[in-house]
């Protein structure tokens, strides 16, 4: 068993753009301009927002690309080639072997540390509407989250009833960390988890164009 570290990008600031026309007023004008995001609740926000906006999700990127946590969780994961069942669940979604799939969850023996945070696109289960407060509901699927909000955020938009999770593990929890790079939708920043306890912790709505929900989630039992 591996207890990975806990995966903290942020603080993230957005990149300068500038032409090489531009003059110092224009390049200081912009820079005075530029955004910092300290926390992925933060950045969950401006993506229920605006998915659209990718000047943050880019900076993400940059920084889970330099974050050593990230690169450890990704060294520390078997390699799709040796997970047949995640590898199906990935290509066929919807054809893959549920049992198996999670079997190969446990069996990489790699876990995020209490108090990671991730992100999920979709509806709350076994509900047509807001979930409320306190709701709780014991996934039988394994959860497939993100590192970056704005995928979570497009994949709820195109959901009915959908709404961009901002995750808090609150215990040790099993993941396959998928690797950004010569995997299928590498982009994606993909953890999957096995099935979890989900409590949705808050609510908000007003003023976004995908409801946000804050939802903590631990797994009962070793297995």
């Amino acid at each position: 068993m591996q207890m990975l570290d806990l995966i903290n990008p942020y603080p993230i600031h957005e990149r300068l753009i500038q032409a090489p026309w531009d003059s110092e007023e224009v390049v200081e004008a912009a820079r005075r301009k530029l955004r910092t995001i300290r926390r992925p609740d933060e950045l969950a926000r401006l993506m229920a927002q605006s998915h659209g906006d990718n000047a943050m999700p880019n900076a993400l990127h940059d920084s889970l690309e330099a974050n050593l946590a990230y690169k450890a969780a990704k060294d520390a994961t078997p390699f799709l080639k040796d997970s047949p069942a995640i590898a199906r669940y990935r290509k066929m979604y919807g054809r893959h072997d549920v049992d198996a799939v999670i079997s190969e969850i446990f069996d990489a023996e790699v876990y995020l540390p209490a108090g990671q945070v991730l992100f999920h696109g979709g509806p709350w289960p076994e509900s047509n509407g807001v979930p409320p407060v306190d709701a709780r509901y014991t996934t039988q699927q394994p959860l497939s989250a993100t590192l970056c909000p704005q995928v979570a955020a497009v994949h709820s938009y195109y959901e009915p009833r959908g709404f961009l999770w901002n995750i808090s593990l609150t215990n040790p929890t099993p993941c396959f960390v998928f690797d950004n790079k010569n995997r299928v939708l590498g982009h994606e920043y993909e953890v999957l988890l096995p099935p979890l306890e989900i409590v949705c912790t808050s609510v908000e709505i007003h003023g976004l164009n995908t409801p946000l929900i804050h939802v903590s989630a631990f797994r009962r039992g070793v297995r």
